[in-house]
């Protein structure tokens, strides 16, 4: 007798719960039920589009000045645009006190290398690859009859993504 007391409980209270909660009731239709919401069904994402890899454009740029201690560098590389990499390195010389600060050079799809010669000059040169820059920085001192050391290269080449 208890369990058909409590099934018959159970089953009017599961009847209560329902009535209160109706789809299509609420203050909208002056009923004063609140509204019964089922959970929304969203559409699924639309998948990305695959996309083919591309290449994508780096540029790389160097600036210069003077320090106590003689002629310094800055350089920054994989930039994607030119002008903020010349920027960049602007503002990096004169954050770093030097006087004179200016972009010595910027290229995008490729390198610089910057190398001091014998004579303590900063030279730079700009290449399609690093061992070409590192390379042809070495042979044009040769050329001037000054001996040089690569101090850095600045990597602007291109990417495949």
């Amino acid at each position: 007798m208890r369990c058909l007391l409590l099934f018959g409980l159970l089953f009017a209270f599961a009847g209560q719960a329902n009535a209160q909660c109706r789809l299509g009731s609420g203050p909208d239709h002056g009923d004063g039920i609140p509204y019964c919401s089922q959970p929304e069904t969203q559409p699924p994402p639309a998948p990305l589009p695959n996309l083919p890899p591309q290449w994508q454009d780096f540029s790389a740029a160097v600036a210069w000045g003077e320090s106590e201690k003689g002629g310094a560098f800055v350089g920054v590389g994989k930039y994607f645009d030119e002008q903020m990499a010349r920027e960049t390195v602007l503002e990096k010389c004169q954050v770093e006190g030097w006087a004179n600060c200016a972009v010595a050079t910027s290229i995008t799809n490729g390198v610089i290398a910057v190398a001091r010669d014998s004579e303590k000059k900063l030279r730079v040169r700009t290449d399609l690859s690093e061992q070409a820059a590192r390379r042809n920085i070495i042979a044009k001192c040769k050329a001037e009859g000054v001996t040089c050391r690569v101090l850095a290269v600045d990597d602007g080449l291109q990417e495949y993504f």
